[in-house]
């Protein structure tokens, strides 16, 4: 589909838009490739937990008191949490609107408080965020804010 410039559509859009669309359309990868990445530390840290043990063990130092599996066991919570979502809302929600250009959509779909609407893009890259450890839904918010607050059209936070 094609774009649907509006009356608000400014050369700041016009230049951004081809960066969104391509980094939009494959926002979904880098979500599920943050999460193999967790998955691969939090094998690491297992692994690292374990060679401390035997070396405060073996020295006779006393009990191990550093990190336990607590730190392992949360980078499988975030890696689930990223690969997930990004399977089940970013590719059909986020990804393929961006890759088709159907910015309407996007800013479309939201959340409704009171007399307040959150776009669910925002949610979702805050959301990635906070399980990527600030890089994991990167692409997602940074690409929801530029269309939110430098999109074809202006976004409306209140009801009407």
């Amino acid at each position: 589909m094609s774009s649907k410039k509006s009356s608000g559509s400014s050369s700041t859009w016009d230049t951004l838009e081809p960066i969104v669309t391509f980094a939009g359309k494959w926002a979904w990868i880098y979500g599920i490739i943050a999460g193999v990445i967790y998955i691969i530390t939090a094998i690491l840290s297992i692994r690292a937990v374990n060679i401390a043990k035997e070396w405060w063990s073996l020295y006779g130092v006393g009990p191990y008191t550093g990190p336990g599996y607590g730190v392992a066991v949360w980078q499988f919570i975030n890696a689930a949490v990223l690969i997930v979502v990004s399977i089940l809302w970013v590719r059909p929600k986020f990804s393929v609107p961006c890759g088709e250009k159907e910015w309407e959509k996007l800013l479309s779909d939201v959340l409704v408080l009171g007399n307040v609407q959150i776009p669910w893009m925002l949610i979702m890259g805050v959301l990635l965020e906070i399980f990527g450890y600030g890089w994991g839904g990167l692409v997602v918010l940074v690409c929801a804010l530029l269309i939110i607050f430098l999109g074809p059209r202006k976004f409306e936070w209140n009801v009407k």
